[in-house]
């Protein structure tokens, strides 16, 4: 599942604001940045680097799990706020899950 196309961060600006960040919020597998304020819609971007998860195909499969929980339970997250969700450390599908749900309600109240 991609993300849905209005859910997807659309300016490359405001992709370069919200990496800048100082709104950061880190747990023990990952890092949320956001920015909120803007005219546009909610959007959010995910990304997992390769020194973090070395093989392709459960970094991809990471990616999928954060996208589809992303767009089931983010659409009530307020109008103009940007999110960015990062991997800090690999572990198991569900404890990175768990713990960007526990991130992201604790931050953003969703």
């Amino acid at each position: 599942m991609a993300i849905l196309g209005k859910l997807k961060i659309q300016e490359k600006n405001d992709l370069e604001s919200v990496s800048r960040s100082r709104f950061v919020k880190k747990s023990r597998f990952v890092s949320i940045r956001w920015i909120t304020g803007r005219e546009q819609a909610f959007g959010y971007g995910v990304g997992i680097s390769a020194k973090v998860v070395s093989r392709a195909s459960k970094r991809n499969r990471i990616k999928r799990i954060i996208i589809e929980w992303l767009n089931s339970s983010c659409i009530g997250v307020n109008s103009g706020t940007i999110l960015f969700v990062s991997l800090l450390k690999t572990g198991e599908e569900g404890e990175i899950l768990e713990d960007l749900k526990s991130v992201i309600k604790n931050t953003l109240n969703v």
